[in-house]
């Protein structure tokens, strides 16, 4: 199934927009819309005030449970604007007028780093040198070639719009059990499924700069998806259906969009860390590179977790006692 026709708006006035569909739960079963959805398209809603212009940011706060039985109302104002940047601020309202969630969108003119440096290269100049430096990927990233993903245990993921391909090993705990929980990193390869790319091309109808726009609307999707099974595995458990006694809901979550140089088409590396988990929320970030080893997007989210006393006393990493 495609979800990407769903994010499409009807324009009540220059600052309303409504949703053309109701967003969709990640299940069948789950009474709630999937958070992803709202991120997705709370951004296309601030897209419609920005159009000259790509995200880099966006942060958003989930409010309430997001309703399946109706579309969803877009408040949107723009809330500062320069040459180079734009925020959008974004109220997402349900039918009965309760905002469900609050997002800042923020544009800028150009987010491509090699476009850049190509810039400079023509025309130097000592007050905006295009320097960089970045995160490097765990070093399992350089283990594998391109066409050894297409072999690793591949799970589909949201109504298989993407899925997610995990290394030989990655479900087995096998953490170092004297390790702190927070410093434990997890790698993986996510990629989105051909019928995806055939509706964008459907939807833009080859208008590139929508294309690239309906690309970070995907992206916002995927950013809610890193957290359930992750949970445990950071905690050195291998998953099993007892562990949804669990209840995990988001809270809070950021996304910064570092570069435009990726390609959903291809399969990109996630570096995930559960830093903290303390009163019952868990921090999450998650840095994707493309497969040149180059980041183009980090996640940040904090979620409510309730962790039942059977998980607590076969996890560890941390403590529940005094």
């Amino acid at each position: 199934m495609n979800q990407l026709g769903s994010y499409e708006l009807n324009k009540v006035n220059d600052s309303t927009f409504v949703g053309q569909k109701p967003l969709l739960s990640i299940l069948d079963q789950f009474p709630f819309a999937y958070g992803g959805n709202l991120v997705a398209q709370s951004l296309y809603a601030a897209y419609k005030k920005a159009e000259d212009m790509y995200p880099h940011s966006l942060h958003l706060s989930f409010c309430k449970a997001i309703p399946l039985d109706n579309p969803l109302t877009y408040n949107v104002k723009v809330i500062s604007k320069s040459n180079s940047f734009t925020k959008v601020l974004v109220e997402a309202v349900d039918v009965e007028g309760g905002i469900v969630g609050v997002t800042v969108v923020s544009f800028t003119t150009k987010n491509n780093q090699y476009e850049r440096q190509l810039e400079w290269s023509k025309n130097p100049n000592s007050k905006n040198v295009p320097y960089k430096f970045s995160l490097t990927p765990l070093p399992m990233f350089y283990q594998y070639k391109p066409e050894d993903i297409d072999k690793f245990d591949v799970v589909q993921c949201y109504r298989n719009l993407f899925k997610i391909a995990t290394p030989p090993g990655f479900n087995i705990p096998n953490f170092d059990i004297n390790s702190a929980a927070g410093d434990r990193r997890h790698g993986y390869y996510m990629k989105f499924n051909d019928f995806n790319n055939e509706e964008i091309n459907r939807l833009t109808a080859n208008d590139e700069k929508l294309k690239k726009i309906y690309k970070y609307v995907d992206l916002g999707c995927l950013s809610d998806s890193n957290g359930l099974a992750l949970f445990y595995r950071n905690l050195n458990l291998e998953f099993s259906a007892s562990h949804l006694a669990t209840r995990i809901i988001s809270l809070d979550q950021s996304v910064t969009f570092h570069d435009d140089d990726f390609d959903l088409q291809q399969w990109f590396y996630c570096d995930a860390n559960l830093r903290v988990y303390n009163n019952g929320r868990c921090f999450i970030v998650t840095t994707a590179f493309n497969l040149k080893g180059t980041p183009f997007m980090t996640i940040t989210q904090e979620a409510s977790v309730r962790m039942n006393l059977k998980v607590a006393e076969v996890a560890n990493g941390g403590s529940y006692k005094l």
